[in-house]
């Protein structure tokens, strides 16, 4: 599975770039616990 976080601003105004993982699922029974394979660019 994959997750993409889009760019956003802090309340502050401090801007987080957008971030794009790679997931694998660590209990493939029940697909409720995942965890970073990696960072994707």
């Amino acid at each position: 599975m994959e997750l993409t976080v889009d760019g956003y601003a802090t309340q502050k105004r401090h801007p987080v770039d957008a971030k794009h993982w790679l997931l694998f699922a660590v209990d493939a029974m029940h697909h409720n616990n995942w965890r970073v394979k990696r960072r994707l660019p």
